[in-house]
């Protein structure tokens, strides 16, 4: 009976207009119970870490990856169409005869032979599957040795699949192949046990007992004990390693019992690891079952074609395990770079981004800047901020002197600043100002403001008029006095104290 929760249609329609019936067909690829060729793709197989390595990458790009045949049993997890990407069980097709595999102890009669065939009996006596349409290769079998767990794209077909077998075969797959798995969970405690018989009578018996009664019993409970347990030599194949499948992992890397399975118990606590496993965070469910974020995790990622035609000869699963190999030592490899290439790759998105502002905004602001009239209503120029003049057009355009060469008191005495003493005062604080990098023009400012000594006390006799507010007394007004005309310094210092008193 095929599992509803973990099988995803052969086909899907969508509606194409909501007024008409008419559907659009699309097929899921791969398709469950279909044969589909495979190609490891190994860049996308790396973990997120070693894709940063450069030479991690590369290498994975070198690689020469052969296409392999396989029956695309099941979801490995729950179909969501909206995730990257999908995991399935797959069972690879072999052709010839079958091979024993001593270390896991599968049998070649564990197998089971697939149309078309030309012996008439296989060494299994098992029927061969039937496939909707003939095979291009005779005398292939699928067996628990050849199996894995993949994840490939979430994309549609551009058809339905050509070679497939019915859900009826898909049962008797299933079926066959826990009886071999089961088989092969005897044949190694039956060894288990042997090899524990053996270690126990190496001692001779003439010699008598070699121990007290009571330590010998406690012997006895822990060999007992060590026959429940897990072997740790028990080869068994992970997702991405090639080491037998979800079915063999599962159920042949320990001993079967059908009370620990009966008493709805599960493991026990020193199976599970002990308090350290139950401290850990609960799992949630609803996380785990609608998103399985696989496209996070390191797993091995293949392309699917439903099209047979495109191989000519079938490969060996055995290369598949190597390939599968090969990308973990890469992947190992690379481990002790992943933090310098993240480290460097952090920095250059860093120089890019400001460079992306540079171009944004830094030359934007300063064609601003340049465009903002200054105080006499005229736009700079980036060649001269500090020019507010004009020359007329064919006029020839004296170079700028140097702010050391330029005294302060040579524009403030200008014939025509007297006449206009707040532009003569404008220019005279602005010019230095717009080279605030250099130390003169504070120098420029004090020389300014300071007094003669002569001027600092009124002669015997003189009379003194009072100070006028500050607020009542403008700026032009202290400037257009005719003492002050004469003095073009002088004039520059009230303008910019606003006051004609002595220091």
């Amino acid at each position: 009976m095929p599992d509803l929760l973990s099988s995803n249609p052969s086909t899907s329609s969508t509606a194409l207009d909501s007024d008409s019936e008419e559907t659009e067909t699309r097929y899921f690829l791969p398709e469950l119970g279909a044969w589909a060729v495979l190609t490891i793709d190994p860049v996308a197989s790396l973990s997120d870490g070693a894709r940063e390595v450069p030479e991690a990458v590369d290498a994975c790009k070198r690689m020469v990856n052969k296409p392999y045949v396989a029956l695309v049993d099941h979801n490995h997890a729950l179909y969501l169409p909206w995730e990257p990407y999908n995991s399935y069980s797959l069972r690879f097709l072999q052709q010839g005869d079958p091979y024993p595999v001593p270390e896991e102890f599968i049998e070649p009669y564990m197998s089971v032979p697939v149309l078309p065939v030309t012996k008439e009996t296989h060494i299994s006596g098992r029927p061969p599957l039937q496939s909707s349409k003939a095979l291009p290769w005779s005398d292939c079998f699928l067996s628990i040795s050849a199996d894995s767990v993949v994840r490939s794209p979430s994309v549609w077909g551009s058809g339905p699949a050509l070679w497939k077998i019915d859900d009826a075969e898909r049962d008797r797959i299933e079926e066959l192949m826990t009886d071999d798995i089961y088989d092969t969970r005897e044949k190694r405690n039956a060894a288990m046990a042997a090899e524990k018989e053996l270690e126990v009578g190496a001692v001779d018996p003439s010699l008598g007992p070699l121990t007290p009664p009571a330590i010998a019993d406690e012997a006895a409970v822990s060999t007992s004990t060590e026959a429940d347990v897990p072997s740790l030599h028990s080869p068994t194949r992970s997702d991405t390693g090639g080491q037998p499948s979800v079915y063999a992992s599962s159920k042949n890397s320990e001993p079967y019992d059908d009370e620990s399975d009966s008493d709805g118990e599960g493991p026990r606590d020193d199976e599970r690891g002990g308090a350290e496993e139950d401290e850990q965070e609960p799992l949630d469910l609803v996380e785990a079952v609608f998103f399985n974020r696989l496209h996070e995790r390191a797993m091995t990622t293949v392309q699917f074609t439903h099209d047979l035609l495109t191989v000519t000869e079938l490969n060996d699963p055995r290369d598949y395990y190597k390939e599968v190999e090969a990308i973990k030592r890469i992947e190992q490899e690379a481990a002790p770079r992943i933090e310098e290439c993240r480290a460097l790759k952090l920095q250059n998105e860093i120089q890019r981004a400001k460079e992306a502002d540079a171009a944004v905004y830094d030359e934007p602001t300063i064609d601003r800047l340049f465009e903002r009239p200054s105080a006499t209503g005229k736009l700079p120029t980036k060649e001269h901020p500090g020019d507010e003049s004009s020359s007329a057009p064919g006029s020839k355009v004296e170079p700028h002197a140097s702010e050391d060469k330029m005294p302060v008191a040579q524009g403030a005495a200008d014939a025509t600043s007297v006449s206009n003493p707040e532009k003569a005062t404008t220019e005279a604080i602005r010019e230095p100002l717009a080279q605030a990098g250099s130390p003169t023009w504070i120098l420029r400012i004090k020389s300014m403001l300071k007094k003669p000594e002569a001027e600092s006390t009124p002669a015997p006799g003189s009379k003194v008029e009072p100070h006028a507010p500050e607020d009542k007394m403008p700026v032009a007004q202290a400037a257009a006095d005719a003492t002050s005309v004469s003095d073009p310094e002088k004039a520059t210092t009230e303008a910019i104290c606003g006051t004609s008193t002595p220091f």
